[in-house]
């Protein structure tokens, strides 16, 4: 989601993000998230979820946090290829306690957030939902070879969270 959004979750040893769609499949290259860390020194990662079965599928290097609100790139070391399907977007930093990424209203259950001690990604979410549409996208290369830079960040309607019997609490 790249409009705007002044709310904000932590990040601290939470993992924080929200459901998005990919249209369709591509290789992605980075995720990009409205991030800050205002006492400086914090660090953090973006990962991506399958929204089916809260399955782990990619994380992304470390980076440092900006001091600052601001659009900030995490890269793949290892991009992953991803089919067309609902994701979840997520941020996890844990090296300090003011890193925050910022959200707008969404639907309902599109946020998900899953308290985690910082370190290796889950292998699978246990949520808590709310209507947290993060400011977070990401940017892959189709697979039909179209050109790189697209991004996926739009939500389907959150009915579709429901039929799929995913828990929500």
């Amino acid at each position: 989601y790249t409009g705007t959004g002044s709310s904000t979750v932590a990040t601290n040893s939470v993992i924080a993000g929200s459901v998005f769609t990919l249209t369709e499949s591509g290789v992605a290259s980075k995720i990009t998230a409205f991030v800050e860390a205002l006492l400086g020194g914090e660090s953090g990662k973006c990962g991506i979820y399958k929204h089916s079965d809260l399955s782990f599928i990619a994380g992304t290097n470390v980076f440092s946090l900006p001091v600052t609100a601001a659009w900030t790139d995490f890269t793949f070391a290892a991009p992953p290829t991803l089919p067309a399907d609902d994701y979840v977007l997520a941020q996890w930093s844990g090296t300090g306690t003011s890193s925050k990424i910022y959200y707008a209203t969404g639907d309902a259950d599109q946020g998900h957030s899953d308290a985690a001690a910082y370190g290796t990604w889950p292998s699978t979410l246990d949520p808590t939902h709310s209507t947290n549409k993060c400011r977070i996208y990401c940017t892959y290369t189709a697979a039909t070879g179209q050109p790189t830079g697209r991004r996926f960040g739009a939500v389907k309607d959150a009915n579709q969270y429901k039929r799929r019997g995913v828990r929500c609490f």
